[in-house]
Order: structure tokens, then C-alpha cells, then sequence
């Protein structure tokens, strides 16, 4: 056997090195998967959150997309089975037969982007009320649909947390080296940190796939442009006055549409508004 193997590496030596590149390029790239699973940032809401899972039946966790929801909440309760409801045979198995869903697992289950199966919901409260050991640990992006879901059916059952991305103390550590201004221009996004992917590449896909997702959920938008540059102008906004009038005259649209835009992006965590405070004289 081992003749014949010398005469065929020597027969095709081209062949052999293939072969070779081939294992090498296998394990690198086993190598590489193996640093980025192993590659997990803990965050600081991890104590909270097992701490509120010894007193809730069900835990939920809202966030925007790509804050690392499932990742957290698939490495603290590992020890429940998985999965996303986004995934279009799971949520039509969920949505025909809930109850025959929820009963595959007795001690529960971590159900990924959960508004989009809210009659889900209702099932939970009445198992949950006849087992208090049964544990649901839900996530969702959706920050409008998911809480008013959420809040009409587990009402005193759920503990509910809200995680956004990386804070500076979670990722000290790791950049130590990076200037202030760098950091707030790249972002906080785990998958710029755990190396998954980069600013450039990250932000335009993220404004593609899931802000326009959003979009067409939850408000119909004929021209897309429109709100394109509405975003664009809210952009170059940053800390000042915001007034819907003056976007909407730029944007060539009506103010009560501008208001119901920069409501979605409130509910995907896109913007955040503060309210202006006036400091009285005593």
C-alpha cells in the first residue's frame, strides 16, 4: 500500500500538491472558525438577566438588530434548544400547531425574533401558569411590536431587558490602542469586535437588509429614496433641533409623514431623541 502510494504521488506530483493545498487551506480555515466561536465578548447585562431567570418563567430581551441578543442569550441558557422565527418552517410549525411547538421541550425553549409569531404569546402565558418551572427566554428586534405584544400577554411574567451594542467597558481591552474619535465613528456592533466583519462592509448591509426590512414591515413607502435622504438629512443632525417642518420641506413631503419615518427609526434603534430641558431660575 504504501508503494502504491509513493508511485502515485510520484505518477502526479501536481495532483498531491492539490491534495496538500487543499488539508492546509481545511485546516487554516478550521483554525479560523474554531477563534471565532471560542471569540465571545461578555456583557455586562449577563448577571442581571441570570439573575431575573431564578424568578421569571420568561425572560425577554429587545434590542436592535445585530446587538448580539442571540448570541448572549444562546450562551447563558445553553442548556435550552434554539430557535429563530425567522426561520420559515419553524414559524409555520409554530403558528399551525403552538401547542404541539412549545411541548417539544419541557423545560422550555430560547424563541428568536418572536414577534413575528405573536399568538405564540398567549400559549406561553397559560403553560407557564400551570408550570412555574418551565422557563421561555424570547428576543426580538422590533421594538414597538415586540413590547406591546409582550406587555398584553406575559404581563407580571416577564422580566424584559433591553440590550443595545458594545458599551466602551466591554471592549476596553481590546482597544486600548484606538483613539476616542475612531471608536465612536466605527461604532460599538459586535461583529466589528469579534472580527466578523468591518464598518464599511457591516453598515451599508445593515441599512439594506434590515432597515429597509423594517421599513416595508411596519410603514408602506412608495419611494424609498425619499426616506434614504431623509435618513441622510438626520445624519447630518446630530445634536441639533429637530424639526419636522424643515425636513419635510427639503425632502418634499409632508410633516406628518416625516414624524411617522423617524418613528421607525426609533423603533429600530436607528435614532434616539431627547427631549429639550429649560433650567428655571429659583
Amino acid at each position: 500500500m504504501i508503494e502504491k502510494t509513493a508511485w502515485d504521488v510520484r505518477k502526479y506530483p501536481e495532483k498531491f500538491a492539490a491534495y496538500c493545498i487543499l488539508c492546509n487551506f481545511a485546516a487554516v480555515f478550521q483554525n479560523c472558525i474554531n477563534s471565532m466561536e471560542t471569540k465571545y465578548i461578555h456583557r455586562e447585562l449577563s448577571a442581571v438577566i441570570e439573575e431575573a431567570y431564578r424568578y421569571f418563567s420568561v425572560i425577554t430581551v429587545t434590542g436592535p438588530r445585530q446587538s448580539g441578543k442571540t448570541t448572549l442569550l444562546r450562551n447563558l441558557f445553553s442548556h435550552l434548544p434554539y430557535y429563530s422565527l425567522e426561520n420559515l418552517d419553524v414559524r409555520s410549525f409554530a403558528e399551525n400547531d403552538p401547542v404541539a411547538f412549545l411541548n417539544q421541550h419541557t423545560e422550555g425553549m430560547i424563541l428568536d425574533e418572536v414577534h413575528n409569531a405573536p399568538n405564540l404569546l398567549s400559549y406561553i402565558q397559560g403553560m407557564v401558569d400551570n408550570d412555574a418551572d418551565r422557563r421561555f427566554i424570547l428576543s426580538g428586534s422590533s421594538q414597538f411590536a415586540m413590547l406591546k405584544k409582550v406587555t398584553q400577554s406575559l404581563a407580571g411574567r416577564t422580566a424584559v431587558f433591553e440590550l443595545l451594542p458594545l458599551s466602551y467597558s466591554e471592549i476596553r481591552e481590546q482597544v486600548t490602542d484606538t483613539p476616542l474619535d475612531n471608536l465612536l465613528f466605527n461604532g460599538f456592533y459586535p461583529a466589528i469586535y469579534s472580527g466578523r466583519n468591518i464598518p464599511k462592509f457591516l453598515y451599508p448591509a445593515y441599512m439594506k437588509t434590515y432597515l429597509d426590512k423594517d421599513v416595508r414591515d411596519l410603514l408602506q413607502i412608495k419611494d424609498m429614496m425619499q426616506f434614504h435622504t431623509f435618513i441622510r438629512l438626520c445624519a447630518g443632525r446630530i445634536g441639533s433641533l429637530f424639526k419636522a417642518s424643515e425636513l419635510a420641506n427639503e425632502i418634499g413631503v409632508s410633516s406628518h409623514t416625516v414624524t411617522a419615518w423617524l418613528s421607525v427609526l426609533q423603533a429600530s434603534y436607528i435614532v434616539f431623541l431627547f427631549r429639550e430641558h429649560t433650567q428655571t431660575a429659583d
